[in-house]
């Protein structure tokens, strides 16, 4: 219900810093488009084994925060522009849900659970983990098109709302209890 939220120009990503989370092809996707839209920066908050890596592919415009507690990531996340993670495998995807919570669209690789969570076209975009071209297409789709990116964003917000508020959470906890 975080009410006091931005869009700032930067594009947020979080995770565990690790080849599994494919942060290096969000950074070569942002490349490719920061002539085109050079007043958005990168936001990479987390840390992890491939850090330095990572670190030595970046330019001014990408910054690094490390790992963050809970609350100082929400920070970070509520004024973002849009939340984008190319995972190469992911499980359920929480951090999409918290990005959607926060009124943000979102772009994430279409594997594991996350199409469950991202519904493509309607509160983000599902792409292929290494097709860098079509990350890039769709982050360049959203700066260009704030009413659209806006649209996703609150249809994310209320998809969250529908599905994972604490009052859906207990209501489905009576139903399997009493079942």
């Amino acid at each position: 219900e975080e009410k006091n939220t931005r869009s700032e120009k930067y594009i947020c990503t979080a995770a565990v810093l690790s080849p599994i989370k494919n942060i290096e092809t969000l950074i070569t996707a942002f490349g490719k488009i920061y002539s085109k839209s050079s007043d958005f920066r990168l936001v990479i908050a987390g840390d992890g084994p491939s850090r330095s890596y990572l670190e030595n592919l970046v330019y001014d415009s990408i910054a690094f925060t490390g790992r963050l507690s809970q609350s100082e990531l929400k920070e970070v996340m509520k004024d973002c522009y849009m939340f984008v993670l190319p995972s190469l495998s992911e499980g359920f995807g929480r951090v999409f849900i918290e990005a959607m919570a926060l009124g943000k669209p979102v772009i994430a690789s279409n594997v594991g659970g996350v199409p469950e969570i991202v519904r493509d076209g309607e509160n983000g975009f599902l792409v292929d983990p290494k097709d860098t071209s079509a990350l890039a297409e769709r982050i360049e789709y959203l700066i260009k098109n704030p009413d659209i990116a806006k649209r996703m964003g609150e249809a994310g917000q209320k998809f969250v709302r529908e599905n994972f508020s604490n009052e859906k959470y207990i209501k489905n906890y009576e139903v399997m209890i009493n079942s």
